[in-house]
């Protein structure tokens, strides 16, 4: 079984280890997430969100 090297005394290569599991994860789900690039884009997610809770009600 092959070792992975250990990264704990390394801050630098914990970090680049992170980083490749967050870019790699953004990869395989990048329909699902993505980056916010506005404050109007969180306004609206959230408006779309609240509306869907409260469709029932509204």
């Amino acid at each position: 079984m092959a070792t992975r090297p250990r990264t704990e005394n390394n801050p630098f290569a914990y970090g680049m280890r992170l980083l490749a599991v967050f870019y790699n994860e953004m990869e395989k789900n990048k329909d699902k997430i993505s980056f916010i690039k506005s404050y109007q884009e969180i306004e609206k997610i959230f408006y779309k969100n609240v509306l869907w809770l409260y469709k029932d009600i509204l």
